[in-house]
């Protein structure tokens, strides 16, 4: 499922150059934790830690359950109007405490998040395409990836 994908990127590196090489595109992106980096969850998080008075940090323990279920290397696929935009708000919102992108918050609440790859995938209908992934994937792992909480 991965390989669909393409221009993997580490996360640091998008917040270095500003997502500079992302396109201002419809499309789908994905989270990828490399095999070699262990997953380890935390009871903090990097990014905002509570919003309206509700907190933002997941159970460790529902985390790791989660994950455990998972593929292990997939944490999360995601759709975008815009490619450029919506990774943005996702660097903007671990890196410089915005709070405009708390879907994957999960991934700010694990350690080595600067060593996960991000890539993207074109095309023209995201809504259709991301259902479709995600329903590939709980055909083979009968959970969501652990960052994606809802199809």
């Amino acid at each position: 499922m991965k390989e669909r994908f393409e221009n993997y990127c580490l996360i640091e590196s998008l917040y270095e150059n500003h997502c500079a090489e992302i396109p201002k595109k419809k499309g789908l992106y994905i989270v990828i934790k490399p095999v070699e980096i262990a997953a380890v969850f935390c009871e903090a998080t990097v990014a905002i830690a509570e919003f309206k008075g509700k907190s933002m940090l997941y159970d460790v323990g529902t985390l790791e359950e989660k994950f455990n279920d998972s593929d292990q290397e997939i944490l999360y696929i995601g759709r975008a109007k815009n490619l450029y935009t919506r990774i943005k708000q996702l660097i903007d919102y671990g890196y410089n405490g915005k709070k405009n992108h708390r879907g994957e918050r999960v991934l700010w609440q694990m350690k080595n998040h600067d060593k996960f790859k991000l890539g993207f995938l074109q095309c023209e209908n995201p809504i259709f395409e991301k259902k479709k992934f995600l329903q590939e994937y709980c055909q083979e792992y009968h959970v969501l990836p652990v960052a994606n909480w809802r199809k």
